[in-house]
């Protein structure tokens, strides 16, 4: 059985879908991305082949576009500054 794999990745437009060596897509998100590439993982499950969906995690203090960005809940700034000290 074949793998199909895609990985949800950061590009110079922001995010994209790599798959096969390949890497395309502009999306703003790597959510975007993700619901971007299911319909193709759905034909490769449809064909019998494994399926492979990966992203990467998202830090804390990383905005769902994958800017730096201040936590929203004030509780949590204190926590996002002391990680983001020790990196």
């Amino acid at each position: 059985m074949a793998r199909a794999l895609y990985d949800i990745v950061r590009n110079a437009d922001g995010w994209g879908v790599r798959h096969d060596g390949e890497t395309s897509g502009k999306y703003v998100s790597k959510e975007a991305a993700f619901e971007a590439a299911m319909p193709a993982a759905s034909v490769a499950i449809k064909h019998g082949h494994e399926v492979v969906v990966r992203v990467a995690e998202q830090h804390l203090g990383e905005s769902p576009d994958g800017l730096s960005a201040e936590p929203e809940h004030p509780e949590l700034t204190r926590i996002w500054n002391m990680k983001r000290v020790r990196r």
